[in-house]
């Protein structure tokens, strides 16, 4: 069967020098484990320096090697057997014990030299672990191979198993090649929230993974990042442990949004902090510490709001205690000195700090005094 998958990104790394018979086929057992899955996609995603032609080979399930056969004979033939037969990616050939700590994936990418390569790592420990001890969830990779295997022909669990695991290393790819470069370009900062100082990243990329690159240990562990695409929409999103508190943050983008545009600004200040969009732009995902200007399920216009706008609207939204330069005086005091003849330039914002203020009684008596005069 011809289950040759489409070319992934090459690690660049040089592969050992042999010389081999062309390969035309893969072998392996009947309803083959996960770790031999990803041992074959392996082979046809980076093997052909080392396996020539067996990007193109055809795969076979056997019951058994043919009698009088080996793996080296039938390597010969331009066969190459995986998990079975007693060859090099036979990680259980009886004669010899088990292979301590390796499975037919680990000693593939080992052979093939792409073992140490950061945008396999994962797939390679995964691989290793579901080998040597079973998930119990159902849904995971490798119950859903088996599962595809119980109902259908082998080739159907492969072609399913291959493009997931091509849709996983590209976005490893992603996350370690692609977002760091754009991370080392960004700006780094340090800014106050509710809970202590933390680390801000500012930046622009196209790459899906630059936020979790940035909020890593591979980035700086930022607490909060904000990513603008080259198509002008932006990405704010925080480290869901630190709670950081969106709603003020998203009720200043709104209004500046608003503003920008020409359009009037609600004075419903809950309803301009909530999660509910009020214009198409922004949308607040609370439970997940996000502000979204458009995402990969749902479309929005690129924001007019600049980058560097944005940058102070956040960190002015999440540190409760930085107030209007013209009225921060009172406004640390406890005290609200805004009025309808002189108003704070932040009153439309409803920030919580600034409500918070408002309600005390020497702000209420204050607004009074000014509204009767």
């Amino acid at each position: 069967m011809y289950l040759n998958s489409e070319s992934g990104h090459s690690p660049g790394k040089e592969f050992p020098v042999a010389i081999h018979t062309a390969i035309h086929t893969i072998a392996t057992h009947r309803q083959p484990h996960f770790d031999e899955v990803v041992g074959i996609w392996l082979l046809l995603q980076f093997g052909e320096d080392r396996w020539p032609g067996i990007g193109n080979a055809d795969l076979e399930c056997w019951e058994a090697v043919p009698p009088g056969k080996t793996a080296k004979s039938l390597e010969a033939e331009g066969v190459l057997l995986v998990g079975i037969g007693g060859g090099p990616y036979d990680e259980h050939p009886h004669q010899k014990g088990r292979k301590e700590g390796q499975c037919a994936a680990t000693l593939i990418a080992a052979d093939l030299g792409i073992v140490h390569e950061p945008a396999l790592r994962k797939i390679l420990e995964f691989a290793s672990q579901r080998d040597l001890e079973l998930g119990k969830n159902e849904f995971e990779l490798p119950a859903v191979v088996k599962a595809i295997n119980d109902e259908w022909p082998p080739e159907d669990a492969l072609r399913w198993a291959f493009q997931a695991l091509l849709a996983i290393h590209r976005k490893q790819v992603r996350f370690y090649e692609e977002a760091p470069r754009d991370f080392r370009k960004a700006k780094i900062l340090e800014t106050p929230t509710h809970g202590g100082m933390v680390k801000m990243v500012v930046g622009r990329s196209d790459a899906d993974t630059f936020c979790a690159h940035a909020r890593s240990s591979h980035g700086c562990r930022a607490g909060v990042v904000i990513q603008m695409t080259s198509a002008g929409n932006v990405v704010i999103q925080t480290n869901q442990a630190l709670r950081i508190d969106l709603s003020s943050s998203v009720r200043m983008l709104r209004a500046e949004e608003l503003r920008l545009k020409g359009e009037p600004i609600p004075r419903d200040w809950k309803l301009l902090g909530g999660e509910k969009n009020v214009e198409p732009c922004w949308y607040l995902h609370p439970k997940r510490g996000m502000i979204l200007n458009g995402s990969a399920t749902c479309a929005a216009p690129p924001t007019a709001i600049p980058l560097e706008t944005i940058e102070q609207i956040v960190r002015i939204g999440i540190n409760p205690r930085i107030f209007h330069p013209r009225m921060a005086d009172t406004c640390k005091q406890g005290f609200c000195a805004s009025t309808r003849e002189h108003p704070c330039p932040w009153y439309q914002y409803g920030l919580e700090r600034c409500r918070a203020n408002r309600k005390t009684p020497a702000s209420q008596a204050g607004a009074l005094t000014a509204i009767s005069v």
